[in-house]
């Protein structure tokens, strides 16, 4: 066996169990609540846009991740006891090393290259046919929005697809460091039935800082634990790269009144070997809930007038009205 073929055997052993429970049965609907802005640019450009996890509402709920494991990779022994000879070892360590700067640190700061998620949270359409009032008020623009409920069994899973979707891991500290430190523990274990060459530990090291991104990409302080969140991530550099690039040409920026921030402008339509051969916003969307702070008729009729104006009309049906009886406080 080549260590090319270790690396792809490497990698599913890895990723075969998550810090979350998610399996690819579990399809539930899942609510983005945002703006009358933003959910209007949603539907005139039939596109979706991710954000990079420093330009979060909480930026640091990122670094949960990053400072529980970065001591347990750079500060453990048992990398070194792996090893038969300390010259593989120090091949290695440079290896992790290196791909942890690139992926993790530009100049002095902490900056992720091309690295996005979409953030949204699960619905219960029997508890939450009207929202959910936390949501609304953190990021439904305080009632002012709309939450769009996609659903999950509406699209396909596609094997080896760059785009991940899974909930958040919701955990203390201490119970996150407990879980990567027995998740290292069957990495090495891995590491040391596999036997790759010293030419070829750069991929177990890439393998390794990629479960760190991911892993720090889908867990949360419990402190978050009623959002229920789910995320969907793009890693341009991932394992599961789009090797003809077709998103590539998607990644992309959005300036505002802070600065320019990256951006992953995701086009809802498909794209072979990425996404279902039948992706459309009509077939995803379950449903839009116009935010309580504005719901009226002449709220939903002008949400219908704009999905008729962008030739969404089979969208229409699916408009709902909060009555949560919420006014934000001026």
């Amino acid at each position: 066996m080549t260590d090319e073929d270790k690396y792809t055997e490497f990698y599913k052993r890895l990723f075969s169990s998550n810090l979350s429970s998610v399996t690819n049965n579990e399809r539930p609907l899942i609510a983005h609540y945002t703006t009358l802005n933003t959910f209007e640019k949603i539907i005139e450009n039939n596109e979706i846009w991710f954000s990079h996890p420093y330009y979060m509402n909480d930026r640091m709920e990122f670094r949960l991740g990053m400072e529980t494991i970065h001591p347990l990779l750079f500060e453990n022994p048992a990398f070194r006891d792996i090893f038969r000879e300390e010259s593989e070892y120090k091949v290695f360590d440079k290896y992790l090393n290196d791909y942890w700067k690139y992926f993790f640190t530009t100049n002095t700061t902490h900056e992720m290259r091309d690295v996005y998620i979409f953030c949204l949270s699960q619905h219960d359409p029997n508890c939450d046919k009207h929202g959910k009032l936390s949501m609304w008020r953190g990021y439904g623009g305080a009632g002012n929005g709309v939450a769009i409920v996609f659903d999950l069994s509406k699209i396909k899973y596609v094997e080896n697809s760059p785009l991940v979707i899974e909930k958040v891991d919701y955990t203390s500290k201490e119970e996150c460091e407990e879980k990567c430190n027995n998740k290292i523990k069957e990495f090495l274990g891995h590491l040391k039935e596999m036997n790759f060459s010293s030419e070829g530990l750069y991929y177990p090291a890439f393998s390794l800082i990629q479960w760190a991104i991911k892993i720090s990409l889908y867990i949360k302080h419990d402190g978050f634990s009623e959002e229920k969140e789910w995320r969907i991530s793009y890693i341009k550099q991932g394992f599961n790269q789009d090797k003809d690039k077709p998103l590539e040409s998607m990644l992309s920026y959005h300036i505002t009144d802070g600065g320019i921030q990256p951006k992953f402008k995701f086009k809802i339509s498909p794209v072979k070997n990425i996404t279902p051969d039948d992706l459309s916003l009509s077939k995803i969307i379950h449903s839009i809930i116009i935010g309580p702070a504005i719901s009226s008729g002449l709220s939903r009729d002008m949400i219908e007038r704009m999905l008729i104006k962008h030739k969404e009309t089979k969208l229409i049906d699916k408009i709902q009205v909060s009555d949560i009886p919420f006014r934000p406080t001026s």
